[in-house]
C-alpha cells in the first residue's frame, strides 16, 4: 500500500527585507522625536516650529506601526519590523517620562533658589 497523496501547501517565501528596514528606521526616528518632544512640550511651549515635533512623532509612530505590521505579515524583514514596532510603542510612554522628568527638574530648580 502506498501513502495517500495530499496536495502540498505552497510555502510562502520571504521577500526582501526592505520593508522591515524602513519600519526599523521609522521606529528609531519615532523614538528620537518622541524624546525631543518630551522636552519641547515643556521648554518651548509657544514655539510653532518645535511645537510640530510631537505631531510629527505621532505620525511617524503610526506609519511605523502600519509598515511594521505589513512587513511582519508579508515576511519582508520580520526581525527589523518587530524592533521598529517595539521602538514606536515605547516612544510614547518614554516621551511622557522625559516630560515628567523635565517638570521635576524645573520645580526642583525653582524651589532651591
Amino acid at each position: 500500500m502506498t501513502a495517500p497523496q495530499f496536495p502540498s501547501v505552497p510555502v510562502r517565501v520571504a521577500g526582501p527585507a526592505t520593508l522591515g528596514r524602513v519600519a526599523l528606521w521609522l521606529g528609531i526616528a519615532t523614538l528620537v522625536l518622541g524624546l525631543v518632544s518630551g522636552v519641547s512640550w515643556i521648554v518651548v511651549a509657544g514655539d510653532t516650529v518645535l511645537g510640530l515635533i510631537p505631531t510629527i512623532a505621532v505620525l511617524l509612530g503610526v506609519a511605523t506601526i502600519v509598515i511594521g505590521i505589513v512587513a511582519i505579515a508579508t515576511r519582508r524583514g520580520r526581525t527589523q519590523a518587530i524592533v521598529g514596532l517595539v521602538l514606536a510603542v515605547v516612544a510614547g510612554p518614554l516621551a511622557w517620562l522625559v516630560a515628567l522628568g523635565v517638570i521635576v527638574i524645573m520645580f526642583a530648580g525653582w524651589s532651591g533658589s
